[in-house]
């Protein structure tokens, strides 16, 4: 016989599963969640890197880490966790793949699978609180699915998973009302499935579950000892499933005190469809995006009629302490959100300059307020349906669900309208298909993370393409790195049979045996192929002059189509020679005369500090100079071209680094390249003969 509590129970999940799957199917075509068709979708940025990831992984054999596929960076490979492809799916769908539509990804359908959570997870927080009756559990499976948070992540799948961190608010209220029996069962499955997510959401659930022992430490509970050592023992656990699966050995990437959150963001009314006169949310960094947490009208109401009436109640300093631990964790992580640079609005408050390395691995530091809002809403929900008059609170649970929801709707109209979008392909697919059909690998220089940040949208949806094929890559655009990438591309190797080769630089065609296998792709690629017939109807690559008498930039926004081997990326200061030799490489744009002059303003890194690196210098494959470039300053380094040069005739100049030097080497930070000297700028300098001529004319 069912009881009034177990009815209850019933009704409050049951209400919540309607509320998020009502949103789900509004927000998601069902085609796009089971990947129908999905051959038509033109996608770029996060949401192809998660793809693409998962379909390669899908369609290789297994590899060992669990996680690790070939197909990707071919031939090293890669792990598809640091493409965020929700491996918590792409492990069963590899398993099931024989019985899958060919092209299946489950990216879509975890986002339907989150946004069904989502209230499901908060109701089961309330619950686990104490508070079990139905008005509130609608209330907060309301606000929890209109979280701007939450909807702000549909771009990143992975992300989208904030019902785990509810799930992790329940689980440490279970712990705290007495619930420790099975604390290692249920904190290590919580844990490796948010692993199996996000390292992030993993990060976020295991702080609010640490918070559990030191709760109740402090109120000098002795079950601490036994959730410590469950928590900890799942923590080994977790961190076993990741050493299997292939986790860990990243390097951290610049961006911390970047991606942070401002201190105003979870007050601000950004996108309000409520307050829609005040604009953005505010952005001191310009990557405060991260950090973007409002907490919605709704949430801010209850904070402020529950807070002060608890206050007023003096109930406040009883909560802090029963739960002491969680509100530590809670100001630990808005810590960290903040990051070193702290801001409220445009003003800084502080600026730390020292991070410890282990701390700059969560560069987006601002995602880790989520707990923290979460907890919030749960707090104030909790609180306001305790008022002594439950009238009271009742109503304003009621109005505070209705803001929030209301305040949400541009969030949710934005993205079912991403979501039943049908963008076209900004690459000619009618070429490139055939193409990838024909052909057994796809090699594209220079790669992805050495590439401009221009070019990746079309570079990932040539990768969307090449997903459908299953054709190994040697390249893909990662979220966290195991090392710096080597950016030089040794344009040396003759092109194989079976080879697409794609140059994100069509200059560098002309290394590879002067463009006679290469045709224009589009505006910014060029493609090769020792299969003429297939690039029959495809542009010559157009030839790159190289000016006379003018100074030529070499950094970042300067001339990177007369650099073609042996070049890092571009910085805005320098342009560095990687490995052995480089190569400045272009058609003549006047005569030049004997004794014209090379000059080139360098700076060298040297194998040790002060010191000099030599560089010989060739002009198409004859010495003209031998440099001792040194470390200190930048210098005007000069050569004499040796012989006459006809217009439009190709000019080669090599550099050749004595000796290249690794930064980490040296203890200078923990770059890998192997770096010769910085250029940035050269000019091709007319002999004085020639320059007299030019004056008089």
């Amino acid at each position: 016989m069912l009881t009034a509590v177990v009815i209850q129970r019933y009704l409050a999940y049951g209400c919540a599963s309607l509320i998020g799957l009502s949103l789900a199917f509004w927000t998601f075509p069902i085609d796009i969640m089971l990947a129908k068709h999905s051959q038509d979708l033109a996608v770029s940025g996060d949401v192809a890197q998660h793809i693409i990831g998962q379909r390669y992984f899908i369609n290789d054999s297994w590899h060992w880490p669990l996680l690790k596929t070939t197909l990707l960076n071919s031939p090293s490979g890669l792990n598809i966790a640091f493409t965020d492809s929700i491996p918590l799916l792409a492990l069963p769908a590899k398993l099931l793949s024989a019985y899958l539509p060919r092209n299946f990804h489950a990216i879509y359908l975890w986002l339907g699978i989150a946004y069904v959570m989502q209230p499901l997870a908060a109701v089961y927080a309330l619950r686990s609180a104490g508070e079990r009756r139905l008005l509130p559990a609608i209330v907060i499976a309301v606000i929890a699915i209109s979280m701007p948070a939450f909807l702000h992540r549909v771009g990143h799948a992975a992300l989208s998973g904030h019902f785990l961190i509810l799930l992790a608010i329940g689980v440490y209220f279970q712990i705290r009302s007495g619930r420790t029996r099975a604390v290692f069962g249920y904190a290590s499955g919580l844990l490796i499935t948010s692993l199996l997510v996000h390292p992030y959401l993993m990060t976020m659930v295991a702080v609010v579950l640490m918070a559990a022992p030191i709760s109740l430490r402090v109120n000098e509970e002795p079950a601490w000892r036994h959730v410590a050592s469950g928590l900890l023992a799942a923590l080994a656990a977790t961190g076993l499933a990741a050493i299997i699966l292939g986790y860990g050995e990243t390097v951290p990437l610049p961006g911390f005190g970047i991606f942070s959150m401002n201190l105003l963001s979870p007050f601000y009314p950004s996108n309000s469809a409520l307050l829609p006169d005040l604009g953005r949310y505010p952005n001191a960094t310009g990557g405060q995006y991260e950090g973007f947490n409002f907490l919605g009208i709704g949430v801010l109401l209850l904070m402020i009629c529950g807070g002060l009436i608890h206050a007023a109640r003096r109930q406040v300093p009883t909560f802090l302490r029963v739960h002491a631990g969680l509100v530590g964790v809670c100001l630990g992580l808005t810590l960290l959100a903040i990051s070193n640079r702290a801001y409220v609005g445009q003003f800084e408050l502080y600026d730390f300059r020292y991070v410890p390395s282990f701390i700059e691995q969560f560069r987006a530091s601002g995602r880790f307020f989520w707990p923290v809002g979460y907890v919030i809403v749960v707090s104030v929900v909790l609180m306001t349906a305790r008022l002594r008059y439950y009238a009271l609170g009742a109503t304003a649970l009621v109005a505070a669900a209705g803001l929030q929801f209301a305040d949400a709707r541009l969030f949710r109209e934005a993205d079912r309208n991403i979501m039943h979008a049908r963008h076209a392909w900004t690459i000619n697919t009618d070429q490139i298909r055939p193409l990838l059909a024909s052909h057994e690998q796809l090699n594209i220089f220079p790669i992805l993370d050495c590439t401009s940040d221009d070019a990746v949208p079309e570079v990932m949806q040539l990768l969307m393409l090449a997903s459908e094929y299953g054709i190994p890559i040697n390249t893909m655009h990662i979220s966290r790195m195991t090392g710096a990438p080597s950016c030089n591309y040794r344009n040396t190797l003759p092109l194989r049979d079976g080879e697409l080769r794609i140059l994100l630089r069509p200059n560098l065609a002309a290394a590879l045996d002067d463009g006679r296998d290469c045709r224009m792709l589009n505006q910014i690629m060029a493609v090769c192929s020792r299969n003429s017939r297939l690039l029959a109807g495809f542009p010559q690559v157009p030839q790159v002059t190289m000016p006379v008498a003018r100074k030529i930039d070499t950094r970042a926004g300067g001339r990177q189509d007369l650099m073609t081997v042996g070049w890092s990326t571009p910085e805005t200061a320098r342009t560095w020679t990687e490995g052995k030799f480089a190569i400045l490489q272009g058609n003549l744009e006047e005569h030049l005369q004997h004794g014209s002059e090379l000059l080139v303003w360098c700076r060298s890194l040297a194998v040790s500090r002060g010191g000099q690196q030599q560089v010989t210098v060739f002009a198409n494959d004859q010495q003209i100079g031998v440099w001792s470039v040194p470390e200190d300053h930048e210098v005007v380094q000069h050569a004499i071209l040796p012989t006459d040069l006809s217009i439009g005739q190709k000019l080669t100049i090599r550099f050749e680094i004595k000796q290249p030097v690794r930064p980490i080497d040296r203890k200078i930070g923990s770059d890998e390249r192997q770096l010769g000297i910085q250029v940035t700028a050269f000019e091709l300098r007319p002999s004085p003969t020639m320059a007299l001529v030019r004056s008089e004319r």
